[in-house]
């Protein structure tokens, strides 16, 4: 499993990094996984839009899917992937 770690309006999020519509990242690797507006999330893929807090596609081929969120602990400034 891969994830990725991104913070939006102050909050740290993490996501398994896996678009809902087809099983492949949504970066391509490259590490680029916001909108050029940086309001949501995207899937280079097929432009799948994602809200950035609850992780829920507003558009493309997986509307009403959500990504897979990964339960993290920040720790002496240090971030930990939990369970």
């Amino acid at each position: 499993m891969e994830g990725f770690l991104a913070r939006f309006q102050g909050k740290l999020l993490a996501y398994e990094n896996r678009c809902r519509h087809l099983p492949l990242t949504l970066d391509f690797h490259d590490g680029h996984f916001f909108s050029p507006d940086g309001r949501h999330f995207i899937c280079q893929n097929h432009n799948a839009i994602y809200e950035p807090l609850t992780g829920l596609c507003v558009r493309g081929p997986c509307e009403g899917q959500s990504l897979k969120a990964l339960k993290i602990e920040v720790t002496g400034g240090d971030v930990w992937l939990v369970g």
